[in-house]
């Protein structure tokens, strides 16, 4: 595709940055431009710039082309399409992706090109990324944007092989552009005698012959290697080249500073920190020093080793990283994090006759050959390669071949592992085999400072601060939020309320979530969900009882707080014929549609399960509820004829809990026969299920008639499950569940129990229908269920 004249609009906001200084990328922004303009001036159609900032004095020089303009998120009447959108400072992490990439431009076809200056954050992820809390995430989700350019422009090979290698960008939608030199500092000195001048009007400190460190006290400057290497130095060097430190530092910090100096043998007058200044006074300290000094410990590529080689200022910098890409040539590297190589190469630089004017060559042999206009038209050459790429239309791809199906992209928002709910990990399995038919991003909660399950092939893990961006950089089909009761759903739940999307409820009573909401979001507005219950809830229920409700036991009530979600949802998915009646109780007038979907059972190979009949009969019991009692009364009855019998009881118990249970069961005379292990995992929790011989699951009113995990593992595992006649589980088919009634008396449940373990047709006939009812509800055929459901 060609480039036709004017299609090009150039994103220069970074001009106006107020997250850099005013040197850096935004004077790399606007000499760019400016070279852009002067190399092809018919190929750029427009300037975008900040309505809310004035516009920069850099730019000065392009105010009469008629190329600058107020940036728009909305298109004006009239104005035409660009064929390349070059957002050129993609990091402004103040500017959300609608003002970044507008979507009438996004939507449009056209190719977005980017300029990564570096990937420091994320190569020195403990010193930034680690330390920046929201604003690492933030900073994480523009790279997002990287990963769907069509072009990505590079100020260094260094650069390019990062983004090759930590965001696994292609090599041929990366285009090395390098720096240019600029005339800016060169320009505001005539001479040496001027510069010279102008310094000892203005530092009356400074002595002749000094050597120039220009950056602040980020520890990847190194300042504190530089002053080390140069106290290596033999004093009398130090005498004859007093090392002026140039960067903008607090009244604490200078003083840090000269103590530091002084405990690596510096004396005062050795070192002279000039605080911030000005352009023209930068220089003539470029122009007057010995040796300027640039030993950071990584850099994109290191802007001021040109700003010094613009002015004729000699080289010594880090071999590492860009570095040695700007200076051309290894002379004068060294390993920044060696101090005494450091020394080694000011002594070398300083000390060896006619080292220094080889390194002014140098400088004057890198200022020809690293021009803006080679900046420019290596830039053109990136929109060429952009303008190539095959696009999916409203959605750039690498390309896709002509008949080639493409796959639905979906999120998921949820709880996930190592959170140790239910909801997260019925989300990893059906995650899992839903991404055998469509492209998964799984939404995690940026608080939550964990080391997220990232096992899955092909699903990818982003924040719910990233969602936003992904939402819009992904394009998602759909998107799936996973709600329930705990506060490990929040971020499922306020993401809902921004992205509409479909609901997957675990849990229909949402008032846990609310105090959790209130709790976490609104701790200083103590009447926010008073409000809210008075405002839905008002007109039938007495004022008085609602405002308890905030405070008082939930499962007391008969508030649901389900109406928001019913209203800002797509559709609802339920487990249960339960949560559905449930749900209509409070259904606004704009309620989304309700559908239910089975609850998956997890694939474990369930041989060896308990063959019942006989003696050492084992029950099992998975968690602890007001129904405990009565389970261990008919226990003790079964027991009482079957000698040997064992009542596994697998739930994460307080001593004081457990102390009760074991008292009780010492009066019921089963006290040897009850065993509290706690809450065990993995392959010993399998084997402990399969070698039971029955299970008692006893879910109540509270539980909100949603599914049960634990009755799912034990059909799973193949053990005869009694259940009871409420919610999800009372929906189980007869005899894949074995109900009782919620409020039947010990001796009911013992005779229950008892028909089950001497009934060996009975047994018979509940593996099979097991076998079927998990072969039906396995989680690949769920996940057909979801596909179907979700018109994936």
């Amino acid at each position: 595709m060609s480039i036709a004249p004017g299609s090009v609009w150039l994103d220069a906001r970074g001009t106006q940055s107020a997250a850099h200084s005013e040197r850096g990328i935004p004077r790399y922004v606007a000499e760019h431009a400016r070279a852009l303009v002067a190399t092809a001036p018919e190929m750029i159609g427009s300037i975008g710039l900040d309505p809310a900032v004035p516009a920069p004095e850099s730019l000065e020089p392009l105010m009469g082309s008629g190329l600058l303009a107020w940036h728009s998120k909305t298109r004006a009447a009239g104005r035409r399409v660009p064929t390349i959108y070059h957002v050129m400072s993609p990091f402004e992490i103040e500017l959300g992706y609608d003002d970044v990439w507008p979507a009438w431009i996004r939507e449009s076809g056209a190719r977005l090109v980017v300029t990564l200056y570096d990937l420091i954050p994320v190569v020195m992820r403990e010193r930034y990324l680690d330390a920046w809390g929201d604003a690492a995430t933030a900073w994480m989700a523009r790279l997002g944007l990287m990963r769907r350019a069509h072009q990505i422009l590079t100020i260094s090979q260094q650069t390019a092989d990062d983004a090759i290698e930590r965001l696994g960008i292609p090599e041929e939608r990366l285009t090395v552009i390098d720096s240019g030199i600029s005339g800016q500092f060169s320009s505001l000195i005539g001479s040496g005698a001027e510069a010279d001048a102008l310094l000892r009007a203005r530092f009356r400190r400074l002595r002749p012959g000094f050597l120039l460190y220009v950056g602040g006290r980020d520890p990847r400057k190194n300042l504190d290697g530089t002053i080390k290497g140069y106290g290596r130095l033999p004093e009398e060097l130090r005498r004859a080249h007093q090392l002026v430190i140039v960067g903008n530092m607090t009244r604490l910090q200078r003083s840090e500073l000269v103590g530091f100096a002084k405990s690596e043998g510096i004396s005062a007058d050795d070192v002279l920190l000039t605080g911030f200044v000005s352009d023209r006074d930068l220089a003539a300290l470029y122009r007057s020093c010995a040796l300027f000094v640039f030993s950071s410990l990584y850099e994109g590529a290191g802007l001021p080793i040109l700003e010094a080689m613009s002015c004729g200022a000699p080289v010594v910098a880090s071999g590492v990283s860009s570095m040695p890409e700007l200076l051309g040539d290894p002379e004068g590297t060294f390993d920044p994090a060696d101090p005494n190589d450091l020394g080694r190469s000011l002594r070398e630089a300083l000390g060896v006759p006619g080292r220094l004017e080889a390194l002014r060559k140098r400088s004057r042999r890198q200022v020809a050959i690293c021009t803006w206009e080679r900046v420019a038209r290596r830039t053109i050459e990136g929109y060429e390669r952009a303008a190539e790429v095959e696009l999916t239309p409203g959605r750039p791809t690498r390309g896709i071949r002509p008949g080639a199906r493409k796959r639905k992209r979906l999120a998921v928002v949820t709880p996930w592992p190592p959170q140790d709910s239910a909801a997260a990990r019925h989300s990893r399995r059906l995650v899992e085999a839903l991404s055998d038919r469509v492209d998964v991003d799984v939404i995690v909660s940026a608080e939550e400072p964990l080391d997220f399950d990232a096992s899955l092939e092909g699903v990818r893990i982003r924040t719910d601060a990233e969602f936003g961006w992904a939402h819009e950089l992904e394009g998602y089909d759909r998107c799936l939020h996973v709600l329930g009761g705990s506060p490990l759903h929040l971020h499922a739940l306020e993401c809902m309320m921004r992205i509409p999307g479909v609901v997957l409820a675990h849990d229909v009573r949402l008032l846990g979530l609310y105090r959790e909401l209130h709790r976490h979001r609104f701790l200083y507005d103590p009447y926010w969900l008073e409000d809210k219950l008075l405002r839905w809830y008002g007109e039938r229920i007495p004022r008085a009882d609602l405002r308890r409700v905030p405070y008082d036991d939930p499962d007391k009530q008969r508030v649901q707080m389900s109406a928001e979600v019913q209203a800002h949802a797509q559709q609802l998915l339920v487990h249960s014929r339960h949560q559905e009646g449930i749900l209509r109780l409070e259904r606004p007038r704009d309620a989304a549609p309700v559908a239910i979907v089975p609850h998956g059972i997890p694939a474990i190979d369930p041989s060896g399960n308990g063959a019942g009949g006989g003696d050492g009969t084992r029950v099992v019991s998975i968690g602890v509820d007001a129904r405990l009692p009565r389970l261990l009364e008919a226990f003790a009855e079964v027991a009482s004829r079957r000698p040997g019998s064992r009542l596994t009881i697998l739930s994460r118990l307080g001593a004081r809990e457990g102390a009760a249970i074991l008292e009780m069961a010492t009066r019921l005379g089963i006290g040897g026969a009850v065993e509290l292990p706690g809450p065990i995992e993995g392959e010993a929790y399998w084997r402990t299920l399969r070698a039971a011989d029955l299970a008692i699951q006893l879910p109540g009113e509270a539980a909100g008639g949603r599914a049960s995990e634990p009755i799912c593992d034990c059909l799973a595992a193949r053990v005869p499950v009694i259940v009871s006649d409420l919610g999800w589980a009372a929906e189980l088919p007869r005899p894949v569940g074995l109900p009782v009634a919620a409020d039947c008396s010990a001796h009911e449940l013992a005779r229950e129990m008892a028909d089950v373990l001497e009934d060996d047709s009975l047994r018979t006939e509940i593996r099979a229908a097991q076998d079927r009812y998990v072969a039906e509800n396995s989680f690949p055929r769920v996940a057909e269920r979801y596909v179907e459901v979700l018109a994936l």
